[in-house]
This record gives C-alpha cells, sequence and structure tokens, in this order.
C-alpha cells in the first residue's frame, strides 16, 4: 500500500504499524478481522475490508467511484449496480456499529465521516 499518511488537521487519527485509527475506529491493514470500533469488533467482507482502508488512508477528500474500484477490484470490471452493493453492505456495518458513515457527494464521490451527535 506504500506510503499512507492518515492525519486530519487538528486530529488524533494516524497509523501505528498496520494499525489505521480514525476517531475510535481502529483498522488493521494486514487483517480483514481485525476492525474495532471503542473495542467491539465489526466484521467484514475482504472487499468491504479494502473499501474502508482506502476510504480511510484518504479521509481528507472526496474519493472517486473510478478510483475506489480500481482499488478495490483492480482492473477487473464491475458494474455499478455491485459498487453500490459492495458500498451499501460497507455503511450498514459501520452505521450499525459506530459513529462513522460514508457520505456520497453528489456526482463527486465518498467521504468517510464522523457522524456528530445533536446535544439534547
Amino acid at each position: 500500500m506504500g506510503d499512507v499518511s492518515v492525519l486530519a488537521p487538528g486530529a488524533r487519527d494516524t497509523q501505528l504499524a498496520g494499525i489505521i485509527l480514525f476517531g475510535s475506529l481502529q483498522v488493521d491493514v494486514n487483517n480483514k478481522k481485525r476492525v474495532f470500533e471503542r473495542g467491539r469488533q465489526i466484521r467484514l467482507g475482504t472487499l468491504q475490508h479494502r473499501l474502508l482502508i482506502y476510504l480511510v488512508m484518504h479521509q481528507h477528500r472526496v474519493c472517486t467511484s473510478a478510483e475506489l474500484r480500481a482499488y478495490v477490484w483492480g482492473d477487473v470490471f464491475v458494474s455499478d449496480n455491485t459498487f453500490r452493493r459492495l458500498l451499501d453492505r460497507l455503511r450498514e456495518s459501520l452505521h450499525s456499529q459506530s459513529d462513522i458513515t460514508i457520505r456520497t457527494v453528489r456526482e463527486r464521490g465518498y467521504q468517510i465521516e464522523r457522524r456528530i451527535q445533536a446535544a439534547a
């Protein structure tokens, strides 16, 4: 994966020894079974894990569908429907178990971010 820098301005997000930290989310870049949110394991499939890694590594910007597909599948053609199903499964896994969400930026792509909880 080369040189990875995961630093948001003013944030504590970083990568340490193959672990990417994004808020309270910990992603092991070498093992899809090691994704944790506040100590709880989030189970992801191989493709979901690859997609999550790319989004977190590029959290500071919007990622296009084309670059996400190239990272996850390489040169293999995948339909829009297949890509959207993978993205939806990852969103469901994250939404149900963490405060992380994947935002759609119309006509541009996708960006991972933390959901802000409204004060009661």
